[in-house]
C-alpha cells in the first residue's frame, strides 16, 4: 500500500488521485463509517496557498481518467481535497481523532538504481513530484487503523475519527479544517510522523518538542519597465526592490526571547538583460521557538518588504499563504500514549520526548483541540532516512510501518476500547 501512493505522489490541494484512493480503501471497509468531504471537511476560504486553477484543473482532469464517479469528483472540485471518517460506536466514550497528512512535494526523485523506489520499481510516476516526507506511510498508517477498527469495531467505544488532511507541506491545510469547527468536540487528538529523528527503527517517543511557529509568504514586487540604456530613469526595478528585500529579510534582528530563522527560498524577476525589471517575485518563510516571536519576525518582515518597495518607487503586495504555531503536547495524553509504547513488543526504546525542530501545521489542530478543553500529542517514529526529508533520494525504512500501525492500534485500544 504504501508503495502504491509513493507511485502517486499530488502536492497539497491538488491530492485528487490520493484521496480517490483512500476514499476506495476505506468504503470497503465493513465499518459504518460517516464520509466527510470536500467543503463539508474544509472551510474554502481558509485554504492557504492556494494553486492557480490551471493547476487544480490538470489535477481535476488527471482524476477524471480513473473510474472515479463525476458525485465525488464534484466534491473535491476546486480544491477540496483529503476526508475523513467518523465511526459512533452508540456507547459511551470519548471523542478520538487521529490524523494523518497525505500531500508530497515538488521535489524530483532520484533516478539511480541505488535508490530503493527505483531498484524495487515504486518511483514517482509524476514527474517533478515524489512523496520526500514520508506521507505515504502516515496514508498506509491511517488505512491499517480503519482495518483494525473494521476487525474491533464491536469492542469499541464513543466516537472515533480519522483524518487524512491535505496540504501539510507549507502549512497550508490545518487551518481550513479548524476553521470548519472539526476540533470543537475532539477529548484526544493523535498525529505523528515518521523519521525526522535518525534513531534506529523501534524508537518512538509520545511527546514532540520544539514545534516551530512559522508564516510563509509569497512576496511580489510591481514596478514599471523601460529599457536599460536610452531611458533607465523611465524605469521602475522590481528586482532591485526584491534584491534589497531579500538582504533585508536575512538581517532582521534576533530575538532575545528564542531561536528565529528566515529563509528567502525563491526570487524570479526580470525579462531580458537589457529591460528594467518590472515584476519580481519571492518566496519567503519565518519561523520562530514560540508564537509571539514568529509574530514579531512577520512585523519585521512586513516592514522590510514595505521599506524596499518605497525605496525604489514600486508596488508591493505581501500574501500569508502557510502558518503554523510552536504546538506542545498535553502531559496526560502523552503519559498514557507512553504506556502503550512501553505495551508494544516492536518498539524497542521509548524516549521521553524527541525534537521536530521545524513546523508542522498539526500545530494549529491540536491548538484548536487544547482550546476546547481537549487534549492533543504529537508522536515520533524514528527510523533513518536516505538522503533527509525533502531530498531527491529520501526514502525509509520500510519496517517503522509495522510500528506505526501496532502503536496507532493500541493507542485506539487505550483511549476508546472496551
Amino acid at each position: 500500500m504504501r508503495r502504491f501512493f509513493h507511485q502517486i505522489p499530488e502536492p497539497g490541494w491538488e491530492e485528487y488521485l490520493t484521496t480517490w484512493h483512500i476514499y476506495q480503501h476505506l468504503k470497503k471497509l465493513d465499518v459504518p463509517f460517516t464520509f466527510t468531504i470536500g467543503k463539508d471537511l474544509l472551510n474554502s476560504d481558509s485554504r492557504l496557498g492556494l494553486p492557480s486553477e490551471q493547476v487544480l484543473l490538470a489535477a481535476h482532469r488527471r482524476l477524471e481518467q480513473t473510474e472515479a464517479d463525476a458525485g465525488f469528483i464534484e466534491k473535491i472540485a476546486g480544491g477540496h481535497t483529503g476526508l475523513m471518517v467518523t465511526l459512533e460506536s452508540g456507547r459511551p466514550g470519548p471523542n478520538s481523532l487521529f490524523r494523518f497528512d497525505i500531500d508530497g512535494l515538488p521535489v524530483r526523485e532520484a533516478d539511480s538504481e541505488s535508490h530503493i523506489p527505483v531498484k524495487a520499481g515504486f518511483q514517482s510516476t509524476h514527474s517533478g513530484y515524489m512523496h520526500a516526507c514520508g506521507h505515504d506511510g502516515h496514508i498506509t498508517t491511517g488505512l491499517a487503523l480503519a482495518e483494525f477498527i473494521a476487525l474491533n469495531q464491536d469492542s469499541l467505544n464513543g466516537r472515533i475519527q480519522l483524518l487524512f488532511q491535505p496540504a501539510e507541506e507549507g502549512c497550508r491545510g490545518a487551518k481550513a479544517v479548524a476553521d470548519r469547527g472539526w476540533m470543537k468536540d475532539v477529548d484526544y487528538f493523535v498525529s505523528g510522523h515518521i523519521g525526522i529523528s535518525q534513531y534506529p527503527v523501534g524508537t518512538v517517543s509520545a511527546r514532540t518538542c520544539d514545534m516551530l511557529a512559522t508564516s510563509k509568504l509569497d512576496i511580489r514586487f510591481s514596478g514599471r519597465s523601460s529599457h536599460a540604456a536610452n531611458n533607465p530613469q523611465e524605469g521602475r526595478n522590481a528586482l532591485l526592490a526584491a534584491a534589497s528585500c531579500a538582504l533585508g529579510l536575512h538581517g532582521i534582528s534576533r530575538h532575545s526571547d528564542g531561536s528565529s530563522r528566515v529563509n528567502v527560498g525563491t526570487l524570479n524577476a526580470g525579462s531580458g538583460r537589457n529591460i528594467i525589471a518590472d515584476k519580481a517575485e519571492m518566496m519567503v518563510e519565518l519561523r520562530g521557538e514560540n508564537d509571539e516571536i514568529n509574530a514579531f519576525m512577520l512585523d519585521q518582515a512586513k516592514k522590510v518588504t514595505e521599506g524596499s518597495a518605497l525605496m525604489h518607487g514600486v508596488e508591493h503586495e505581501l500574501l500569508l499563504v502557510g502558518h503554523a504555531l510552536a504546538a506542545s503536547c498535553d502531559e496526560p495524553l502523552a503519559g498514557r500514549i507512553e504506556n502503550v509504547l512501553k505495551s508494544s513488543p516492536l518498539v524497542t526504546d521509548v524516549v521521553q520526548q524527541l525534537p521536530l525542530k521545524a513546523s508542522e501545521d498539526a500545530s494549529v489542530l491540536m491548538d484548536a483541540v487544547q482550546k476546547s478543553g481537549g487534549q492533543a500529542t504529537y508522536l515520533m517514529f524514528c527510523s533513518p532516512t536516505c538522503g533527509g526529508h525533502h531530498n531527491p533520494e529520501f526514502d525509509f525504512d520500510e519496517s517503522v510501518l509495522s510500528i506505526t500501525m501496532d502503536v496507532m492500534a493500541r493507542s485506539l485500544l487505550a483511549l476508546n476500547g472496551s
